[in-house]
């Protein structure tokens, strides 16, 4: 219906029936006989007149036999050729509520080239579709569904949108283009009504269209099977999971009959639209997601954005020079067009922003950033499907920063070992099943102050995937190990161990005054609690401590959750850990003074600590003073966002249903390290000229991340 091959084999089959091939006409010739057969129409039951084949009208006179054949030929072509009849026979509502024959946007041409590939391989039409305000989706979805349920006998489709409001609209499409047809291609209605959230149409031969609501208590479909189905404005739903995952996608059933689409703009990055777009466009070209995921940018409406009314009162200035950031939304808009194979095909692969949709763009977009609203704007105007999920608060890293932070670290080597041993609940111990065999065993040792001796075994793993952060929950992931004479610090920022939270460790060697400090090692499990994770953390800070004095342990702050002494901290201290940060006012006129006088121990999250950690450790990040190289760690970097309280004053913390944990752990990790760092001599030690001879060079392969302590 939708492919070349699938018409011309549909329209040979009609070729068998008809005894005749199924000859196409032109919108003239349409219109001409439309127009022709008008002239005949008596009205319903009108006397003196002659009954129709197909409908209850009476005709001034008989059909002749063209006529007939035109009728029949049309309805043959119709129904093999969904773009013939959207063309020749279809009427929608426009933009401004006016009734017209459909012409399809570039942004429709786009989706229905996708939807051809699917009918082309005969496969399930499932997709996903992100796109930007008013690109004609879903008028096109509902004339294909009205295809299907005009000239497929026992259809069921069910349409729905956020509201029972929005989702009679929907219905009203339908309405418009099932009356504006001929009579003699329209198929006699059973029935149509809607009443609240549900709605029902209903045609003589058996197909059917459920209009529903995303308001509605129950599952979408819940307690029947459909084959088309189309939910709109998926991010504004209150309850998708219910709604879609345990109702709609229980009810469709993966065949080559099946038309399913999701569509919706962005809402922020976050929740479960913006999670199964993730999800789908990660997995779908790997074979292990159900919904395909498109795409679809604003520039694609070129009728409507901008429209010529609006050019008229706003022509493009004579001498007008766009604002940078225009210039890289444009470049933006031509590098997602050119690396997405189908955008290419349609729009040729020279493609560039036309100078007026630059100027409408940027007209707007300025205007919005006077208000304020510049984020919306961007949200509802996207050039790429990251832009269309941007955060509604301001994000702490740029896309730019965390993009090189994850380059940095694409060959860094990750072994992943279980910990096995003193304290630790066999429950925590690794699955045998993703043990690596083929790699030694150690063990770690530490002796108490009792004299008793500790033994723990470092048990290597097979690869986690990095895509999937539970893969390394409960697992010591190692980035560099232990190297001897380098001082370490420790952090824990530890949970209750139920699944809510997690409790994360971190291990950073730090760095020398003129180099970066170094992310070591890092541990993250929802299911360790404070007292358990004692000692785990006893085990990774006795391996990153062999054989060395006391003052040489790694410098440990665990945040105390409850009250001076966690508890974690306590059984720490009793197994002979005693180098912990003495906890005082960073930020005060005498640090050192009241380091001297603090008999607090650990890290307190307090209204100054939390802004003054996350400051110092993004300042750190950006400037190179820390290196991160965990991935998990990165994404919740790029997860954080700068809030603001009903008073005003900003907060960073991660986004809804996100996670800051291992920031805030490598965070703690930093700034106990450099409590009495001056960020300036920092600076000039870094970049100090030398003096006298210069040193030999050092023709030896470059490694960003060799840096030692003698």
């Amino acid at each position: 219906m939708y492919a070349r091959s699938v018409i011309d084999e549909k329209l040979r089959v009609q070729e068998q029936f008809l005894g005749w091939r199924p000859e196409y006409h032109s919108l003239d010739e349409v219109d001409r006989f439309n127009t022709h057969i008008k002239e005949l129409e008596l009205g319903p039951r009108e006397k003196g007149g002659f009954p129709t084949v197909w409908s209850d009208l009476y005709l001034k006179r008989p059909l002749t036999k063209k006529e007939t054949w035109w009728m029949r030929n049309e309805r043959a072509l119709c129904k093999c050729d969904a773009n013939y009849f959207k063309t020749r026979y279809a009427y929608i509502c426009d933009e401004e509520g006016n009734v017209m024959r459909y012409v399809p946007r570039r942004s429709q041409e786009v989706f229905n080239e996708i939807i051809a590939e699917f009918d082309e391989k005969q496969l399930a039409i499932e997709l996903i579709c992100l796109k930007a305000r008013q690109q004609g989706i879903s008028t096109e979805v509902q004339l294909n569904f009205a295809h299907r349920t005009l000239f497929i006998p026992g259809v069921n489709a069910v349409s729905s949108s956020v509201n029972a409001q929005k989702s009679e609209l929907m219905l009203n499409m339908t309405r418009t283009i099932v009356e504006k047809l001929p009579w003699w291609l329209r198929p006699q209605t059973r029935k149509w009504k809607l009443s609240g959230n549900h709605g029902m149409v209903e045609f003589q031969h058996g197909a059917k269209v459920a209009i529903q609501s995303g308001a509605q208590d129950t599952g979408i479909a819940q307690g029947w099977t459909v084959t088309c189905a189309h939910i709109s404005e998926v991010c504004d739903f209150p309850n998708p999971k219910q709604l879609i995952d345990e109702g709609l996608l229980k009810a469709v059933h993966t065949s080559r009959r099946v038309f399913l689409v999701l569509e919706s703009t962005g809402n922020g990055n976050t929740g479960w639209w913006a999670d199964t777009w993730r999800s789908s466009k990660e997995f779908y070209p790997l074979g292990r997601a159900r919904l395909c995921p498109v795409f679809i940018p604003w520039h694609m409406a070129s009728d409507l954005y901008p429209k010529r009314d609006w050019l008229e009162k706003f022509p493009v200035p004579a001498n007008y020079r766009p604002s940078d950031e225009a210039r890289k939304h444009a470049v933006k808009c031509r590098a997602y067009v050119r690396n997405t194979p189908i955008l290419r095909r349609i729009l040729g692969s020279d493609w560039e922003l036309p100078i007026e949709q630059v100027w409408y763009w940027d007209f707007n977009f300025q205007e919005s950033k006077r208000k304020n609203a510049a984020k919306e704007w961007l949200r509802q105007m996207p050039c790429d499907d990251a832009e269309a999920l941007s955060g509604k608060n301001d994000t702490i890293f740029g896309n730019e920063t965390i993009e090189v932070l994850s380059d940095s670290i694409k060959h860094v080597p990750i072994q992943a070992y279980g910990i096995i041993g003193e304290g630790i609940d066999e429950k925590h111990e690794p699955d045998p099943s993703i043990v690596d065999y083929d790699k030694p065993r150690f063990e770690v040792s530490w002796v108490t102050p009792k004299g008793t001796l500790l033994e723990w075994m470092m048990v290597p793993l097979k690869p986690i995937d990095l895509t999937e952060e539970s893969s390394s929950h409960t697992k010591l992931l190692v980035f560099e190990e232990p190297i001897p004479g380098c001082d370490y610090s420790f952090s824990g920022d530890t949970a209750d161990g139920v699944g809510e939270d997690r409790s994360v460790l971190n291990m950073s060697r730090i760095g020398p005054e003129d180099g970066p400090d170094m992310q070591a090692a890092e541990f993250c499990s929802p299911n360790i609690s404070t007292a358990e994770a004692a000692y785990f953390m006893a085990a990774i800070a006795a391996w990153y401590a062999p054989d060395i004095p006391t003052w040489r342990m790694p410098l440990m702050g665990i945040e105390q959750r409850r009250k001076p002494g966690d508890d974690a901290q306590n059984q720490l201290i009793r197994l002979g850990f005693y180098r912990h940060f003495r906890w005082h006012r960073l930020d005060g006129k005498r640090p050192d003074e009241e380091e001297r006088h603090s008999k607090r121990l650990g890290w307190y999250t307090e209204t100054w600590s939390r802004p003054y950690m996350f400051g110092r450790t993004i300042d750190a990040i950006e400037n190179g003073w820390y290196i991160v190289r965990s991935p998990f760690a990165i994404r919740e970097l790029a997860d954080l966002e700068k809030k603001y309280t009903q008073t005003g004053r900003s907060r960073m913390e991660h986004q809804e249903g996100k996670h800051d944990d291992r920031v805030f752990g490598l965070g703690i990790g930093y700034c106990i390290a450099h409590t009495k760092d001056t960020r300036i001599e920092r600076e000039k030690k870094r970049y100090a000229n030398p003096k006298g001879r210069l040193p030999e060079l050092d023709l030896s392969p470059y490694d960003p991340f060799a840096f030692r302590v003698s």
